[in-house]
């Protein structure tokens, strides 16, 4: 089943990022044996990080960032989320939507990223 579809810019390999970039990628991608990542909660972060909402953040932020998306979708776009669970297709729309929620959990402005 196809859950996202959407034109992404390749990023460039992490490798290439340098050192932050691959521990971010590596950082993202670990999850609690016991707790792990909803489809939801995954494409959430996924799109956190391809949109370039934690690129300004310390490192040693990121797990606290990646908690306050998931929280603040889960929290205001239940719909959302349960529509991905369904294996819904995720449109410029629901991008858009998505990425206001995680700007507003991040207190970020329209203007940071993500365009």
């Amino acid at each position: 089943t196809q859950i996202l579809s959407m034109q992404v810019d390749e990023p460039a390999a992490p490798e290439a990022q340098g050192f932050a970039g691959v521990r971010l990628y590596n950082d993202f991608m670990k999850q609690a044996e016991h707790a792990p990542l909803t489809s939801c909660e995954q494409i959430v972060v996924l799109l956190a990080v391809t949109r370039g909402l934690f690129d300004t953040l310390a490192l040693d932020h990121i797990a606290a960032a990646e908690k306050r998306c998931c929280e603040a979708v889960a929290a205001r776009l239940a719909e959302v989320c349960a529509a991905i669970h369904d294996g819904a297709v995720i449109d410029s729309s629901m991008e858009s939507t998505i990425l206001a929620a995680l700007r507003e959990a991040l207190q970020l402005s329209a203007d940071d990223k993500a365009t």
